[in-house]
């Protein structure tokens, strides 16, 4: 039997929409009349597979192979219903035929069905004279009235990362069946092949041929240029071989190395392998996407990749994952590149020699932790992209003398600069919304101003306030004056509000305070004295603890309940009366009060609100004992007295 591949013509009206796979559906009602554009080349599908049909001598036609089947230019319109196929053999013209399709259509896909049972498609055989079956027709090239334009997908792109010295042209290559016409290369829009070191924008034209179009401006990608030091390295293999053949250097001359990988997955067990071999990694001709958690942190160890000592990231990743950085303690630079959107919780946390970080703007937020404990960094430039900056993001950078903070953000986290010892002053922009507990705690700032536009802070003489100054949030560590009048507007003094601020000796509280927050006054140690007016009636825990210069305190009657460690390592305190509101006193209020040599009780204390911590008693020595020596249940009234220094046996007498 000799074979014959028939050219099949469709005329009338059209087969195929758009050069779209045609698809067994049913016609959608209503559809306004359309007429589609259907010139090109198509081919018969049966079962996902294109083929060849063979004339045989039983009259049968046969699908074998692969092969193309003639073209058809015209319309079909969408209210149309009949099609009639015409076929020939574009061998001799022996074999012809017409059969009218049914045409049905939803959306863009179409499906003929032979309208007079003459054929079947079935197990790839046509046959005549059985029952109608659905037939698919594929677009399948370029017909003679037809081109389709060349794209970057059908071409092979390499040699994009060379060395100075000996820089060739780009490699593009066309894949088969695609336009193999003439290519001309542009780098940075010339077409001289460059030889400095640097980045270039490849670009490229291909010229028309007989069946394709001309493509103008095709990006191949950039074209890395490094200069003769760095070596270009295309796996993490041949990563693990270029170490070991090695010799151990220092942090100041690292090894310069280009790696070009889709995957850094096993990177830290290759560098950590290569002990005291530094290296200089420019990752910016990878096409990873993510640098996954731990990439370069072994978290059962807990220790980095301490051999890396700079880092440049692809344009290609889009996330930095948690901990991906973590204790690199010798990477002393980092740029962030546009392309990345999220960098993960304590990502570059403890890189101790890391002095300059450059955010890119695609980063939105700043994670927890994400720069903390990183105590060489000296300066940062917070993007306009950034709207949070996340809890303790920036804590113990001891380095960091300065910081802007962009007017995109709204969120400034708990401790987010917290123990940053260098730093002098900062201004909240008006965009911020929320500021964070301790922000600003443990830190060398003389003032906190605010932008007189913001909604809901406000700031005079850089101590920081709500917006209608009725709550003090903060008072510089760093201010120098020995003492401070709080304002009569305020009714709250917030959590942390003169944490460490060492340099006061007296505060005076206003009659207009109702509340003071937890760790209030922690830690003034030049404080000597503290009236606690009336008007106040809750105190937070250790509001006043480590007040080591504190000798004397008189809690307002407005006070029911003394929290935990209030008064705590107050070693100079030397009495105190509790007046006959309080009803409870929590763990350690006075503990290691080591001068507390008389205390009064104004009134009995029940014996389920005074704390029986015997770890963390609330005052030391015997004294609880001896207050429910002759009332077990409410204690007894009175003053007791004991001598210094007091410790965990110091005995206490009540008073006549």
């Amino acid at each position: 039997m000799k074979d014959r591949k028939l050219c099949i013509t469709i005329s009338i009206l059209a087969i195929c929409a758009f050069g779209l796979v045609f698809m067994g559906c049913p016609p959608e009602e209503g559809d306004e009349t359309t007429n589609y554009d259907m010139t090109g080349t198509y081919t018969f599908v049966k079962s996902g597979g294109n083929c060849t049909w063979i004339f045989t001598t039983d009259k049968k036609y046969e699908c074998s192979g692969y092969g193309i089947i003639g073209t058809k230019t015209g319309t079909w319109s969408s209210k149309g219903n009949d099609v009639t196929i015409s076929y020939t053999s574009a061998a001799d013209g022996s074999i012809s035929g017409n059969e009218v399709f049914t045409v049905q259509k939803n959306g863009n896909q179409l499906t003929l069905t032979i309208k007079d049972n003459s054929i079947q498609l079935s197990n790839l055989l046509v046959t005549f004279g059985l029952a109608a079956r659905s037939v698919t027709l594929t677009k399948t090239g370029n017909g003679n009235n037809e081109k389709s334009t060349p794209t970057v997908a059908d071409f092979t792109i390499g040699n994009l990362s060379q060395k100075m010295g000996g820089v060739t042209a780009v490699t593009i290559t066309p894949k088969d069946n695609k336009s193999n016409g003439t290519i001309t290369i542009y780098y940075d829009g010339s077409s001289t092949i460059p030889t400095q070191s640097g980045t270039y924008i490849v670009t490229f034209d291909v010229a028309a041929t007989t069946n394709w179009k001309a493509a103008i401006g095709l990006s191949a990608g950039t074209l890395r240029i490094y200069t003769s030091n760095y070596e270009i390295i295309n796996s993490i293999t041949d990563l693990a071989t270029f170490l070991a053949n090695k010799s151990t250097n220092t942090a100041s001359s690292p090894y310069y190395i280009a790696l070009n990988v889709k995957d850094i997955s096993n990177i830290r067990t290759t560098l950590n392998s290569a002990s005291n071999k530094y290296i200089f990694l420019d990752l910016s001709g990878s096409t990873i996407t993510t640098i996954p958690n731990s990439a370069f942190y072994n978290s059962y160890s807990l220790t980095g990749c301490t051999t890396l000592t700079e880092i440049t990231i692809s344009d290609s990743v889009t996330s930095i994952g948690n901990l991906a950085f973590c204790s690199c303690d010798n990477l002393a630079s980092v740029t962030i590149p546009n392309s990345v959107t999220s960098i993960g919780d304590y990502a570059f946390t403890y890189c101790t020699n890391l002095t300059s970080i450059t955010i890119g703007s695609g980063i939105t937020s700043i994670a927890e932790g994400t720069f903390s404990n990183c105590i060489s960094l000296t300066d940062v430039n917070i993007p306009n992209s950034v709207t949070s900056i996340g809890d303790i993001a920036f804590s113990n950078c001891t380095s960091l003398t300065s910081i802007t903070i962009p007017n995109s953000v709204t969120n400034i986290g708990d401790c987010a600069f917290s123990l940053c010892g260098s730093l002098t002053s900062i201004t909240i922009p008006d965009s911020v919304t929320i500021i964070g507990d301790s922000a600003f705690s443990d830190t060398n700032l003389t003032e906190i101003n605010v932008n007189t536009s913001n909604n809901n802070y406000s700031s005079e003489n850089g101590v920081l306030y709500n917006k209608n100054k009725t709550i003090l949030i903060a008072y510089p560590m760093g201010k120098t004056a020995s003492f401070f009048i709080i304002p009569d507007s305020i009714t709250s003094i917030g959590d942390n509000a003169f944490y460490k601020c060492t340099n006061l000796t007296s505060i005076t509280i206003p009659n207009s305070v109702t509340s003071i927050g937890d760790y209030a006054f922690y830690k003034c140690t030049n404080l000597t004295s503290i009236i606690i007016p009336n008007s106040v009636t809750s105190i937070g825990d250790y509001a006043f603890s480590i007040c080591t210069n504190l000798a004397s305190v008189i809690i307002s009657n407005s006070i029911t309940n003394i929290r935990r460690g209030t008064f705590s390592y107050c070693r100079n305190l030397t009495s105190v009366t509790i007046p006959d509101s309080i009803t409870s006193i929590g763990d350690e209020t006075f503990y290691e009060c080591t001068s507390l040599t008389n205390v009064t009780f104004r009134s009995s204390i029940p014996s389920s609100g005074f704390s029986g911590n015997t770890n963390y008693p609330v005052f030391q020595g015997d004294l609880r004992n001896k207050f429910y020596a002759s009332n077990s249940t409410s204690g007894t009234p009175g003053t007791y007295t004991t001598t210094a220094p007091v410790n965990d046996y110091s005995v206490w007498n009540k008073e006549p």
